[in-house]
This record gives structure tokens, C-alpha cells and sequence, in this order.
């Protein structure tokens, strides 16, 4: 089997769905209604594939200051894995709907734990309906496995961050959208507003209209611009709540850090939130330029890893 590591297409991964060698993992999810998935899985799914949902599987239990989706233990999350036939020998395959959002946390979850052999559907499952392949309600037979935890990332806490909230070197991008950055009609966290200093890229500016990601050409013009002439091996990823991405930055060959928490913990925590201010507002010593960032830039809360994914390295 030809090893993915980044995106797959829907032709590609039907061409798999018979290989032994492929677990194929279903994450659709919705915030506002944390049962959606679980019953759009029962209605259809692709033929083979496994169902774990975002907020039990892929999160650790909440303590109401570990944010809205903590990480598991690397020996929990690898139980969880091996349960649905997972090892070091298989290529994985993640879907959700459309945005990939949560399948990229699944896929940066999976290299966390060391496993690079994981791929997210383009597009996902729309896509794969739209490319004219079938769905099922038959839920597989799991045959568990056994992966062994080699980690690879290194989450960043919000205590460092917060600890270097001043500091030039440390620079947040939020990619969620505008309105929900600058506080405006929040409606999924108890506190609105953005970081202090942080940039806003909301990360729907990754996908085409259909909700497949856009060209090589054009991200890397795009995130080159963003980079500001950083290099990858300059930039650690910082995803939000380790939700809409964490496919951060998958080729950059630099840590990828998901927060355990970020700006819901930071509101929790008593830890600054700023409300209705763009970047262009902010501060000049949290700017993100050549001039002043020359060590690392924190990306939140975008699929911003597959996007890149795309134009600095090959997608297999």
C-alpha cells in the first residue's frame, strides 16, 4: 500500500477500502449538538470505517479549567486507538464532513503518538459522495490491535504562553472566524475576544467553496505571505482548542503544539482576553513581521496543517 501522510482524494481511498492494512476512522461532530455525529454515522458512513466521537475519544475529561477539549494521556488515546485496529503497521484514514476540522485533530493526534502512516479525506465525506462512491449503515467489526506511544510533538501549555504573553518571539495567529475574534456574537465560548496580540486567519480561507482544500500554488503564496518570510523549520503551530486543526503545519518539520486549552482556558484561568480589536489595533511589540517575530509564531484554531501540508511538501 502507498503510504499517506497528508491528504487523500476520494478516488484514492476507494481504491483502498478492501486493503487489510487500512482503518478507516469517521470523527463527524458538531459543537452545538455533541450527539450529530454519532447519529449521522448510524444513518451512513463510508464502507468500513469506525466511528470516534471528538469529545469522549479524542478529548480527556474536563475539569472546567483544562479548556473545552483537553487532550487524553498518550496511553489512553493509544487504548482508544488500538481498539479500532490501529498499530504501527496501518495507514489511517480520517473523515468528517466536509471541513475537515475535526479529522484534523484526529490526524495530528495520530502523530502525537508518533504514527505518521495518517491521512484526512479531502473534502470529506461530502466529497466522497459527491465523487459518486456509496455509503453504508453496516458498522464493522473492529479487530483491535496494539499501538505502542512514541511521542512526537510537544503540546504547549497556556501557563507558557501566558508567560510569555509579552514576549515578541511568542505570536498567536486565530483562525477562527472575525467575528467570533473580536467578540462579537460568541456563542460557543463563555468569554469572547482573542488573545492579546494575536492575528486573525480565519481558516476557512484554506478551502474552496466546495470545502476541498485550494491549490499547492495558492496556499503557498498565501501562507508564505502569512509567514512573513519565515522559514518552517522558525514556526511551532498553536492550535486553539486542538479542534479546527490540528492538522497544523503537518510538512513545516517543526513542533506542532496544540494547547491544552488556549483561550477558553485563558478566560477560565482569569488570563487576558481582549474583546473587538483587530491585529491592525494591537500593540506594536505583538506585531507579526520579519522586523519583530524572528523566533516562533503560534497558529490557532485552523486546518491550517493540511493546508500547508499542500504546498511545502508532497501529499503522500
Amino acid at each position: 500500500m502507498q503510504n499517506y501522510q497528508t491528504l487523500i482524494q476520494a478516488s484514492e481511498l476507494a481504491a483502498l477500502l478492501d486493503d487489510p492494512q487500512l482503518v478507516l476512522i469517521d470523527v463527524r461532530h458538531d459543537l452545538g449538538d455533541h450527539t450529530l455525529g454519532a447519529r449521522k454515522y448510524e444513518e451512513a458512513h463510508i464502507p468500513g470505517a469506525h466511528f470516534l466521537a471528538v469529545e469522549s475519544d479524542l478529548s480527556a475529561p474536563k475539569t472546567g479549567r483544562n479548556g473545552r477539549h483537553p487532550l487524553p494521556t498518550p496511553e489512553a488515546f493509544a487504548a482508544t486507538l488500538s481498539a479500532v485496529g490501529v498499530d504501527a503497521g496501518k495507514q489511517v484514514v480520517a473523515y468528517d464532513q466536509a471541513q475537515t476540522t475535526y479529522s484534523a485533530r484526529l490526524w495530528w493526534m495520530l502523530r502525537w503518538l508518533g504514527h505518521r502512516n495518517a491521512a484526512v479525506l479531502d473534502g470529506g465525506l461530502d466529497a466522497w459522495v459527491r465523487a459518486g462512491f456509496g455509503v453504508t449503515a453496516v458498522v464493522p467489526a473492529r479487530k483491535p490491535a496494539r499501538l505502542v506511544p512514541s511521542l512526537s510533538e510537544s503540546p504547549v501549555s497556556v501557563e507558557t504562553l501566558i508567560g510569555h504573553l509579552a514576549d515578541i518571539d511568542y505570536t498567536v495567529m486565530d483562525g477562527r472566524g472575525a467575528g467570533r475574534f473580536r467578540g462579537i456574537n460568541e456563542t460557543i465560548d463563555p468569554v469572547g475576544g482573542h488573545i492579546p496580540g494575536s492575528h486573525n486567519r480565519p481558516y476557512t480561507q484554506n478551502l474552496n467553496a466546495d470545502n476541498t482544500f485550494k491549490s499547492a500554488d495558492a496556499l503557498r503564496a498565501e501562507w508564505l505571505a502569512a509567514l512573513g518570510g519565515r522559514t518552517p523549520a522558525q514556526i511551532i503551530a498553536f492550535v486553539r482548542l486542538g479542534v479546527w486543526p490540528a492538522t497544523i503545519f503537518w510538512r513545516l518539520k517543526s513542533p506542532a503544539c496544540p494547547a491544552r486549552g488556549c483561550i477558553r482556558d485563558r478566560g477560565a484561568s482569569g488570563a487576558p482576553i481582549r474583546r473587538g480589536r483587530s491585529s491592525a489595533e494591537v500593540p506594536d511589540r505583538y506585531l507579526t513581521t520579519a522586523a519583530v517575530c524572528p523566533n516562533r509564531i503560534f497558529f490557532s484554531a485552523s486546518v491550517i496543517a493540511a493546508a500547508c501540508a499542500r504546498y511545502l511538501g508532497p501529499r503522500a
